[in-house]
């Protein structure tokens, strides 16, 4: 994916949510499209269930043609100690 963005990536920043509790947004970003994209959850506690997701918006240049693209990033994880 990285090969065809032409611009800079703009996250919305993180959506998190601790046992389906909505929890403050992460940081939002606007970075270069090689820049590694990292975050913490904080608080977690053993046995959380945590769901999670982002958007991530670009430029993109396939086939000499220039578009809009997105990602979408979600998932669910069960905290087990």
């Amino acid at each position: 994916m990285q090969s065809i963005i032409t611009s800079t990536v703009t996250e919305q920043g993180m959506d998190w949510w601790r046992n389906y509790t909505a929890m403050s947004r992460r940081a939002p970003h606007v970075v270069s499209k090689d820049y590694q994209f990292h975050g913490t959850f904080k608080p977690v506690d053993d046995n959380d269930l945590i769901t999670y997701g982002d958007y991530f918006y670009f430029t993109v240049r396939v086939n000499g043609n220039t578009g809009a693209g997105s990602l979408h990033v979600w998932g669910e994880l069960h905290n087990v100690r």
